[in-house]
């Protein structure tokens, strides 16, 4: 498990000199609305496992940068939805392809072979966390 941990904290370090004016927190949550859309704040915080108070915190910073906007539900107005903007989509397209050439920096010394194995052993894991 501390390889696990260790491969994770390599990750985060090389993500942060991204140029990315978002934590990899804010990232994360911006990757999960893009993902599945308009979503509320307590699902947001239920997702990534943070407190309300938490989210609500990220959300300010987010919205003070123009990456969010905060809705309120026309049925019952004590509901708040998060929409990204313009800015946090091509913000995320972005990370997106620097992510990317991260990983693939990170693999390319792998054969065909030990990444088929660490493909057959993710699958695993994920199905049997199912």
């Amino acid at each position: 498990m501390s390889q696990v941990r260790r491969l994770n904290r390599m990750m985060h370090g090389r993500l942060k000199p991204m140029h990315l004016d978002v934590s990899v927190a804010q990232l994360t949550v911006l990757r999960l609305m893009a993902e599945h859309g308009p979503l509320r704040m307590s699902d947001v915080a239920r997702e990534v496992g943070l407190s309300a108070s938490s989210v609500t915190g990220l959300f300010d910073r987010l919205e003070a940068e123009g990456y969010i906007e905060r809705r309120r539900s026309r049925e019952d107005r004590r509901e708040v939805s998060v929409v990204l903007t313009e800015r946090a989509r091509g913000m995320l397209e972005e990370a997106n392809a620097q992510i990317v050439r991260e990983v693939e920096r990170l693999f390319a010394p792998l054969s065909d072979e030990d990444l088929e194995t660490i493909t057959r052993l993710i699958a695993k894991l994920v199905q049997d966390a199912e």
